[in-house]
């Protein structure tokens, strides 16, 4: 049972590619600024309970696109989203979710989600656009490739 995890954990990091990066964005860990943004959560709280609000949303295999900015909504194709609905509820429940960092750049702040399952540790980026306050972008990667999560 523990390999079936670690497999899903696995394919949901190889997943992050189909979900991707919003195109033009710097990668992670290019940014400079850290001041916060016009349309985004104000303070961290808010960060990570509109964060969680979205990984329930996950693990429910059903994300509300009204929250997605429309660039992003046309770039998260059904087929790569319902990849990520199987791969993220079939880790079950976290067993800890913790907003690690927070980096505002172009528009678009982005939070780093530390999130750890029985099977390893992973962060999840959430880009969030400055102004209209929607998802620009939502990716996955291994917790130790991102700058600022341990």
């Amino acid at each position: 049972m523990r390999f079936a995890h670690a497999k899903a954990l696995a394919g949901l990091l190889l997943c992050a590619a189909a979900v991707g990066i919003a195109p033009g964005r710097p990668a992670l860990g290019d940014e400079t600024s850290s001041e916060p943004a016009g349309g985004v959560p104000a303070d961290n709280a808010s960060a990570a309970k509109l964060a969680r609000a979205i990984f329930d949303q996950l693990q429910a295999k059903h994300l509300d696109r009204k929250l997605l900015t429309p660039q992003f909504d046309a770039d998260l194709n059904d087929e790569a989203l319902a990849q990520l609905y199987g791969l993220v509820s079939s880790n079950g429940p976290p067993l800890e979710f913790s907003l690690s960092r927070k980096v505002s750049l172009d528009g678009e702040t982005r939070y780093v989600i530390r999130i750890k399952w029985t099977a390893g540790l992973v962060a999840m980026v959430l880009g969030v656009d400055s102004v209209t306050g929607k998802i620009s972008a939502l990716y996955f990667r291994p917790a130790a490739d991102v700058p600022g999560s341990p």
